[in-house]
């Protein structure tokens, strides 16, 4: 029997990340009226019923914080999920999610700056992203993010 694939919740009973047995990313599961609708990394939609999503998937339901954070690179928190090529890039904690992946991400909360959206919270985000907007961070715990975001909007207004 193949192995089911990982969805964690993300909004209770309507949004869920999934996740393959290598704990990379393969697209986000959304409850719709009457099914499940599948919108997969490679752009392919999937309209699933009940138990088609009960066959294919295991859900995971929204980690606690100390489940979620029980994996870290270099003292600064990580989804849970098997870490690889660790080291420190751009002064920033950074892994990658797979052995051979050349994407990195960077551990720990950050403040982003978008051009059109302004100060924006985010949890381990893509290093191209960080390299790309302004940031603050990282940050160990999200309450400190949150406050350093509002002081760089009151500082900006």
């Amino acid at each position: 029997m193949p192995t089911k694939l990982k969805a964690v919740e993300v909004i209770p009973d309507k949004f869920w990340i999934t996740y393959n047995n290598q704990a990379v990313k393969t697209g986000t599961l959304s409850k719709q009226h009457t099914c499940f609708v599948w919108l997969k990394t490679d752009g392919d939609k999937i309209d699933m019923t009940d138990s088609d999503v009960a066959l294919v998937f295991e859900f995971e339901g929204k980690p606690e914080l100390s489940s979620w954070h029980d994996m870290h690179v270099f003292g600064y928190p990580v989804i849970k999920i098997e870490t690889f090529n660790t080291q420190e890039k751009d002064n920033l904690p950074c892994f990658t999610k797979t052995v051979g992946s050349s994407v990195f991400f960077a551990a720990g909360y950050y403040g982003i700056n978008f051009d059109n959206g302004g100060w924006m919270e985010s949890f381990c985000p893509k290093l191209a992203t960080l390299r790309k907007y302004e940031h603050i961070g990282p940050f160990k715990s999200e309450t400190d993010m949150q406050i350093a975001i509002k002081r760089k909007g009151r500082n900006n207004d």
